[in-house]
């Protein structure tokens, strides 16, 4: 993918991994055999929920004192939906489409003077705020 530009760098991701780790639950990453034999090669896999974004951008937002509106489609897991609130986040649903959700996250930012921040290659939420 030449051009494309990371918002992270490996010194960036050291520096977040400082700033973060007295806050971080690690998971276990697995290898399974038989997999590993049916593919050829050692597969690795992250045992993770789906979540963990808004639930870490909740976590962070509680502990600086300031609100996290999160947009989550009306369909989403029940268990994705308490995690959010558990660590402090303010769920407000939509439809589950694209459209729905940047259309709510949009009316949520105007109404609530609130910024969007994605879930992906965003410097805001990879390098770290000191």
């Amino acid at each position: 993918m030449e051009g494309y530009k990371y918002a992270a760098d490996i010194d960036s991701i050291t520096k977040a991994e400082d700033v973060i780790k007295s806050y971080v639950h690690l998971t276990p990453v697995t290898s399974p055999a038989v997999l590993n034999s049916f593919a050829g090669k050692s597969l690795f896999f992250k045992d993770e929920k789906s979540g963990n974004h808004v639930a870490a951008l909740s976590l962070a937002t509680k502990i600086r004192g300031i609100p996290a509106y999160v947009v989550v489609p009306n369909k989403a897991p029940i268990c994705k939906v308490e995690n959010i609130k558990r660590y402090g986040g303010q769920v407000i649903f939509s439809e589950p489409t694209m459209k729905s959700r940047e259309e709510t996250a949009t009316k949520v930012s105007l109404e609530r003077g609130a910024v969007i921040i994605p879930s992906s290659n965003d410097a805001r939420i990879i390098r770290p705020i000191v």
